[in-house]
């Protein structure tokens, strides 16, 4: 469990009244915290000192899942008091508003290989020198929200 970041969590915000397009950017005091069920497995050989080969699977199932949101809609919309907004504008003046909610998540899994070697067997000063080599292979999918919650699009992360 990890709660959001404190500016996600404020109820405030900031507007933009100038340039082509007005924005709102609005918080979410009612964010649930990120929530995950993660199960890891390694396997660690040590054949010699200051040496090491170890493989690792580990699978996390993701909830609560906080994403950015924007939606173009009329600032009467957002909640905003009316008396904040610039010279020509009006409750029907469209705003592109950002937000932060909750979605579903996803998962991640992936397995990694690690090979760790101490260079004991050169000679002074190079003795204290070492290797440590590291593959990670990682999958996921997450349904991301690219618009408004009606709107969504699930990508995959190449395998």
């Amino acid at each position: 469990m990890s709660r959001p970041t404190l500016n996600f969590l404020s109820p405030g915000g900031t507007l933009t009244l100038t340039g082509t397009q007005p924005a709102a950017n609005i918080g979410n005091p009612d964010l649930q915290p990120f929530r995950s069920n993660n199960y890891d497995l390694s396997v660690e050989w040590y054949p010699t000192q200051g040496s090491l080969l170890s493989t690792a699977f580990f699978y996390k199932s993701v909830k609560n899942y906080i994403q950015r949101l924007q939606v173009v809609e009329p600032y009467a919309d957002t909640g905003l008091p009316i008396s904040l907004l610039g010279a020509g504008q009006d409750a029907n003046t469209p705003f592109l508003v950002t937000s932060y909610q909750n979605t579903p998540g996803g998962f991640v899994k992936g397995a990694e290989l690690n090979y760790q070697q101490a260079f004991t067997f050169l000679p002074a000063p190079f003795n204290r020198f070492g290797s440590l080599l590291n593959y990670t292979h990682v999958s996921s999918e997450t349904t991301y929200y690219l618009a408004a919650v009606q709107n969504a699009s699930v990508l995959k992360a190449p395998s």
